[in-house]
């Protein structure tokens, strides 16, 4: 009877992961079939009308565009390079004030989403994954996770999967929006800051690469 309802419970869990697994590739596959998405769209009128919103907005350069580009760029499943997308901004004449206040607002709820996917689906996952260890791992989390969302924030680096992980793991909210925002506002600081720096001498070499 015990191992019976053992592995009810394994099954039980197992559904949870492959449900969790088939939601991740769902949005994966959504991404990056985009005519799909869009034919998707075009059948809600509240839909299209959104999505016709955003692409005029970063279309005409907007500081929602900018908004909105950040967000989306944030998101584990897009991960769009919001450093160039500042600096392109900053380019164009934009106010410097708003442009960091907006880019780095856009980009905190786009962690903010991350993190709470994490935080809904990823638990039963990470459990399955590292089993007795979790509690170890959930400990040592504590420890390291400060920095490394300080710093994954601060500098270029692929943190938007990391926040994933963090909500699995139930790292502190509060501490979490509050490291994700000073070093994602650091980051927009410092490229203000290296504005010519970057466009005179990194990006030629980054081109250069390709």
């Amino acid at each position: 009877m015990a191992k019976l309802k053992l592995s009810k419970k394994k099954v039980k869990i197992s559904g949870k992961i492959i449900v969790l697994i088939m939601l991740a590739l769902a949005l994966v596959l959504i991404y990056y079939n985009r005519s799909a998405l869009l034919v998707l769209l075009e059948k809600n009128a509240t839909l299209w009308s959104v999505y016709q919103h955003i692409s005029f907005q970063i279309a005409q350069k907007t500081l929602l565009g900018l908004f909105y580009a950040c967000f989306f760029g944030a998101i584990f499943f897009i991960s769009l390079p919001v450093e160039f997308i500042f600096i392109y901004y900053a380019l164009l004449g934009k106010d410097y004030l708003f442009i960091v206040l907006i880019a780095t607002l856009g980009s905190l709820l786009g962690m903010i989403f991350n993190y709470l996917f994490g935080f809904v689906f990823g638990e039963r996952l990470l459990k399955s994954i590292l089993k007795k260890n979790f509690d170890k791992f959930s400990k040592k989390n504590e420890r390291w996770a400060t920095p490394l969302v300080f710093i994954g924030n601060l500098i270029p680096f692929p943190i938007e999967p990391i926040a994933l992980i963090l909500g699995a793991a139930k790292y502190s909210f509060r501490k979490f929006i509050i490291w994700t925002t000073f070093g994602r506002l650091g980051k927009f600081i410092v490229i203000l800051l290296a504005k010519d720096w970057i466009v005179n001498v990194v990006l030629p070499w980054f081109s250069s690469l390709f």
